[in-house]
């Protein structure tokens, strides 16, 4: 599996380097260099120039009006009779798919109409609870897309010729799946899918890519070895002290001995790692699956499974495995079409992938904070 927001291994540091912080990493980032009460300063390695005389911000252009809401257009009777030709051509692809593959299907429990008739206006309108339903979302879609321009950026800092353009922050985010810290090294394993999608807390570092000439003056590793396998990535100065098991330093502490700490954070950055898995929703539903089954079977001796499966090791980040399968052949024949048809529909969530990452420090940074905090 290979991560788009994760493939770093470039041969030059200076390209770009993930940030790892500890929460969300969007808004103003300003006066970024600013660490230590300055210490970084008198540190040789240390960029003479950082980030100390540049304000760098996140120019953002807000939705406003243009952009379609599905919600104040419930009523319309343009957009009703779009989601009802839009539902109609859902359940008729469904219905011929089911036919097809020797499915059941039935589309008023399983995809009821989103349209219903308001008692007030006496007209047909799109359910308030069915908002998210396919049909609604897809026709709302397309209308956004239609409605969109993108945004010229280096029409909106024409007028400051000093100004550049670098590349966005990004906090990775699969589109599919989690990328979740494992805490300790461990993985947290549910039954539960929604637990394991929601391992976060409100500690848990985060990954975001930075422009590398945001994060070159931070870099304090040189011969960061690409071919480990490991993510270079930079971290927060309290983040790395903790990383390394420091005690934190008593209050009245000499400026000296602030900067030997500082000092000795920096040198040892790369002693530091940290790692996370990545498993897109169909690895994380099979491993529910698994977790859930296995508990079943410790509750109940009389409890067989036609596929018995085997729950990857806390720290592996592996896939699940199966152990026994005692379908019949009816069974599994079954199980093809379902898959089938959910591919010929567009529901097939795909073969479950995981991959373990690990980060490695290269560089430590002052404490990058959420706009408003």
């Amino acid at each position: 599996v290979v991560l788009a927001h994760t493939k770093l291994r470039t041969h030059r540091i200076r390209t770009g380097v993930v940030v790892a912080v500890a929460g969300l990493l969007f808004g103003l980032i300003a006066a970024v260099a600013i660490i230590a009460q300055g210490v970084f300063n008198s540190v040789d390695s240390f960029s003479d120039e950082g980030l100390n005389s540049r304000t760098i911000l996140t120019v953002t252009r807000p939705g406003g009006s243009n952009v379609f809401n599905e919600y104040e257009s419930r009523t319309d009777l343009a957009f009703v009779a779009e989601v009802k030709a839009e539902h109609a051509r859902i359940v008729a692809e469904k219905t011929a798919a089911a036919k097809k593959y020797s499915i059941e299907y039935n589309a008023a429990t399983m995809d009821p109409s989103p349209i219903a008739i308001d008692p007030d206006l006496k007209q047909e309108v799109v359910k308030e609870a069915a908002l998210s339903d396919k049909a609604v979302q897809n026709v709302a879609n397309a209308r956004r897309a239609a409605n969109y321009t993108p945004f010229d950026i280096q029409g909106y800092i024409a007028d400051y010729p000093s100004a550049s353009v670098i590349q966005k922050d990004h906090q990775v985010m699969p589109v599919d799946g989690q990328l979740v810290y494992m805490k300790e090294g461990q993985e947290s394993q549910s039954s539960n899918m929604n637990n394991q999608m929601t391992m976060y807390d409100s500690n848990s570092p985060t990954l975001s890519i930075l422009d590398g000439s945001i994060t070159t003056p931070f870099v304090s590793v040189k011969d960061f070895d690409y071919s480990s396998g490991d993510i270079p990535v930079i971290i927060p100065y309290s983040a790395a002290e903790k990383l390394l098991k420091l005690e934190a330093l008593p209050s009245g502490t000499s400026s000296e001995d602030k900067y030997n700490r500082l000092l000795e954070v920096r040198d040892r950055v790369g002693e530091i790692t940290a790692r996370y898995c990545y498993r897109n929703s169909a690895s994380q539903s099979l491993l529910s699956e698994a977790v859930a089954q296995q508990e079943q079977m410790k509750a109940s001796k009389d409890y067989k499974p036609s596929i018995e499966y085997s729950v990857p090791d806390k720290d592996s980040c592996g896939a699940v495995t199966i152990v026994k399968d005692s379908r019949t052949s009816g069974e599994k024949q079954a199980d093809q079409r379902m898959k089938s048809y959910e591919r010929e529909i567009g529901e097939y969530t795909g073969e479950p992938a995981q991959q373990l990452i690990t980060v490695r420090g290269v560089g430590i940074s002052s404490e990058l904070s959420t706009t408003g905090q």
